[in-house]
């Protein structure tokens, strides 16, 4: 007699969508109340807490711990209680069942809730040639990337303190920073101006936005458009070296994935509550992509634990 084994699909109580701060603390709620629990982050866990130099407004936290340091301890915490991890890109979810499908580029998965919590995006430049030299001389992330880029020029495309705030950082590895600002002045206060002014390396071209960046395999030129007369200029690398540009226009919520599913506001934040539910039944919304007044660390990880919380509620409710 032939056996035949049949493998079943694993059920997950709850998949996370996302493994910042919001992500992990949903993981350590749902890990610690023994749900099954997997979390699918695209790129490095803790997100944009991870990128951060310094954490100074999360308790507990002094000046010389950073964002990775909190993203290792969280996610160990999450390992402790059991939530598994998997490195994929979720592209979408199917929640016309009472089971949920969330397929990802690594797989499919399925599971009785999700936890929505993939944060926020960067803004893209929408410049000609952006999307081809992303992690190929134009970045989004100046702690990530500044330091490939030692002894050679870098431009940021922005016009606030946090554009200013990347200059500055960025002028540690440069040869030069060029801030392209594509208004008039610096929309930061003067004390920041005053340490911008007074870094040699550092200098401000106004009324100009980058509208192509191109070279041979990496960015080696880029053309600049002024913003009062449409004037093109071409800035090319010396010696055909490349050169860093980095994008600092702010973020926006990653909701691409659920914005046909619930209801959100006109910049695209889910409107759902402090109780994080959405319009549908087991679907829940965490974090900087939820609408609300301030987004910061401590406010994702509160969401995250109301999330990871209403989760279990709908479980036992639901499933018996």
């Amino acid at each position: 007699m032939i056996k035949v084994e049949i493998k079943m699909k694993t059920i997950y109580d709850v998949i996370i969508v996302g493994a910042g701060p919001a992500g992990l603390t949903s993981g350590i709620y749902a890990g610690r109340g023994k749900l099954k629990t997997l979390i699918i982050e695209r790129a490095n866990v803790g997100g944009q807490m991870g990128d951060t130099q310094r954490v100074q407004n999360y308790p507990g936290f002094i000046d010389e711990d950073n964002g990775q340091i909190l993203s290792k301890r969280m996610k160990e915490q999450c390992e402790k209680f059991g939530v598994e991890f998997i490195t994929g890109e979720v592209k979408k979810l199917d929640v016309s069942e009472k089971l949920k499908t969330v397929f990802a580029d690594i797989g499919e998965y399925i599971t009785k809730t999700i936890i929505y919590a993939a944060g926020s995006s960067p803004r893209k430049l929408g410049a000609l040639g952006e999307d081809d030299f992303a992690g190929r001389g134009v970045s989004y992330c100046a702690t990530c990337d500044g330091a490939f880029f030692t002894g050679l020029p870098i431009y940021v495309a922005g016009s606030g303190a946090t554009a200013v705030g990347e200059a500055m950082y960025l002028s540690k590895f440069a040869s030069e920073v060029n801030i392209i600002c594509d208004k008039s002045e610096i929309d930061a206060n003067k004390q920041v101006i005053q340490k911008v002014n007074e870094n040699s390396k550092i200098s401000i071209m106004y009324n100009k936005k980058i509208v192509k960046v191109g070279g041979d395999g990496l960015v080696q030129f880029i053309e600049l458009e002024d913003s009062n007369t449409s004037q093109i200029t071409k800035i090319e690398s010396k010696d055909g070296n490349v050169m860093g540009v980095f994008v600092s226009l702010g973020v926006g919520p990653a909701t691409d994935l659920i914005k046909d599913l619930v209801k959100t506001d006109d910049k695209g934040y889910v409107l759902a509550g402090e109780d994080t539910l959405t319009q549908v039944d087991g679907l829940f919304v965490a974090g900087d992509c939820r609408k609300k007044p301030l987004r910061q660390i401590v406010t994702a990880t509160a969401d995250g634990a109301t999330a990871a919380s209403m989760a279990s509620k709908y479980i036992n409710n639901n499933f018996k």
